[in-house]
């Protein structure tokens, strides 16, 4: 919406305007109601109940829709050089893109258990209370 209203003249506006809702809007809409979706997914018992199922829905959290486009035809075989590295000018190779994801996961996966213990370590010092 703030990004509407500092359009400055009515062309850019109609033109944002047609984009959000044109013929391809769905892929502009598409991530911000998959993500409300999988926030809400967190309601659903059997999710709550289970770690894993959480922890899988989290790491769709941090792979967005772009970049899973760009993994998918990076890795695809028209697209990938005989050498296996991606970018090869840039030297960017796929080790790098592998170690960025596991980091991000690692992340992810280190403040799930912050979280995890943290809330654990309230309750005990409530129940005490």
């Amino acid at each position: 919406m703030t990004f509407y209203l500092g359009l400055e003249n009515e062309t850019e506006k109609t033109e944002y305007y047609e984009r959000l809702t044109g013929k391809y809007a769905y892929a502009i809409w598409i991530q911000p109601i998959f993500w409300f979706l999988l926030t809400q997914a967190y309601r659903i018992k059997f999710i709550k109940k289970y770690l894993i199922n959480r922890i899988i829905i989290s790491f769709l959290f941090v792979v967005t829709f772009e970049r899973f486009v760009i993994l998918i035809t990076t890795i695809h075989r028209d697209y990938l050089p005989s050498s296996w590295t991606l970018n090869n000018e840039y030297v960017i190779d796929t080790g790098f893109l592998i170690t960025r994801l596991l980091g991000k996961i690692l992340v992810v996966f280190a403040v799930l258990c912050l979280y995890h213990f943290g809330i654990k370590k309230i309750k005990t010092l409530y129940n005490k209370v």
